[in-house]
């Protein structure tokens, strides 16, 4: 049986979407620490991501109101 990239990196990678409301935003990660790599990524123009920061449970975040963003989070 042959492993997903999920499957390999459980515990330690999560990625999703999600949709700015203007003001601060909180993605729950549930890694097995606090987060070396995020990367969040606007998937409309006018889209600004601003106050980024992760600590061992959380990521923290601020995009445009209304606009979409993907992400993703690791620890490596």
């Amino acid at each position: 049986m042959t492993d997903t990239w999920r499957e390999i990196f459980k515990g330690q990678i999560k990625t999703g979407t999600g949709t700015g409301n203007g003001s601060s935003q909180t993605i729950a990660h549930g890694l097995t620490g606090t987060p070396n790599f995020v990367s969040v990524v606007p998937t409309a123009t006018g889209t600004a991501v601003t106050n980024l920061y992760a600590d061992s449970t959380n990521v923290y975040l601020t995009v445009t109101n209304g606009k979409g963003y993907g992400y993703v989070i690791m620890v490596v």
